[in-house]
């Protein structure tokens, strides 16, 4: 019975993995297809829904990150596509904000030997997402929910 069920979850978080991947090809066609003015709306989504969304702890920093992984892992992947930070910081925010999960999408900038270097991640529950631990970057820009619990 205990082998059914990992093959049950191993299952669903490959499906996971593979809609997360066709989430952020969506989004890569989408930033390189239109222009800025339509894109905005996909930079400024609306606020997480709570009626008939699954019901996640928000609090719970285990199901927070549990919304990233499937995103990071279809992100290895990338074939002809673009997987940067900022598809994945979309799409990572998307699947938050489905789960009632108010989530930020954050910029930020560091210097570099070649000039300036620039990162996007997501937070929410005080947890910084998909950034770069120890990255130096300083915070130029958020748009989103901000780091509210849904």
């Amino acid at each position: 019975m205990t082998g059914s069920r990992g093959s049950v979850a191993r299952f669903r978080y490959a499906a996971d993995v593979a809609a997360s991947w066709c989430a952020l090809v969506f989004v890569d066609l989408r930033l390189k297809a239109l222009p800025h003015r339509l894109n905005n709306a996909l930079l400024q989504p609306d606020p997480p829904r709570s009626e008939g969304a699954p019901q996640f702890d928000a609090l719970n920093p285990e199901a927070i990150m549990n919304c990233a992984r499937p995103v990071q892992a279809a992100a290895r992947h990338p074939f002809l596509f673009n997987m940067s930070c900022l598809r994945q910081a979309l799409v990572i925010r998307s699947r938050l904000y489905s789960r009632g999960i108010a989530a930020s999408l954050v910029y930020g900038a560091r210097k570099a030997e070649s000039g300036f270097e620039v990162h996007a991640w997501v937070e929410a529950g005080g947890l910084r997402i998909n950034g770069i631990e120890g990255g130096g970057f300083s915070r130029f820009g958020t748009s989103g929910g901000g780091d509210q619990r849904g």
